[in-house]
């Protein structure tokens, strides 16, 4: 039958939530969305092998300083250090801070008008997500996050809502190379 809130929910049925090793040859790709008051600041590792997204390790907490990000991330994430960051262009100021605080590879991601959905596109694209089980936020977002409802008619809209977002940017910002093929219409090439 027609379930909308399940329909509501953007991921349903393309992830699951299990143990995984990343092969040696694997190679990460990296996201970090800036948070403060209210949202985390949400980083992530993540691999695309076999048509397949792996999340594989997530760090974040609501109130992270500044000063104290690059560190937290470090520590959290080995080896982020030597690879490249994509991070939310709207803190270009926190971009260029933790650059010189210990993440030299950390770059601003740009957006476009329909970026979040072209974003969404391409990883319901993927044969399927899979998200280590460690990465209890990043599950807990793929499990809420969903498509407004319209409220008389319990149809579900073509508009985002924006939460339960934020590792799940974060890994849209890890992808955005890919993304951004898509968007201009290289679609076919995936």
């Amino acid at each position: 039958g027609f379930n909308t809130k399940r329909d509501a929910i953007i991921f349903n049925g393309k992830y699951t939530v299990e143990e995984f090793r990343p092969a040696w040859d694997w190679e990460p790709l990296h996201g970090l969305d800036w948070g403060f008051s209210t949202d985390p600041t949400a980083a992530v590792r993540c691999y695309i092998h076999d048509d397949t997204l792996y999340v594989y390790k997530e760090c974040g907490r609501v109130g992270l300083e500044l000063d104290e990000t690059s560190e937290t991330v470090k520590n959290a994430i080995k080896g982020v250090e030597r690879y490249v960051i994509r991070a939310d262009s709207a803190r270009p100021e926190s971009v260029s801070y933790c650059k010189r605080d210990g993440l030299p590879l950390i770059e601003s991601v740009e957006k476009w008008p329909g970026s979040v959905e072209d974003g969404i596109s391409v990883m319901r694209s993927f044969k399927r997500i899979v998200i280590h089980p460690e990465c209890k936020e990043t599950a807990q977002e793929f499990r809420l996050y969903s498509y407004k409802v319209h409220k008389q008619t319990g149809e579900v809209l073509p508009q985002i809502v924006d939460k339960n977002n934020h590792y799940i940017d974060a890994i849209r910002y890890a992808l955005a190379p890919i993304i951004k093929g898509y968007g201009q219409g290289y679609g076919d090439l995936l």
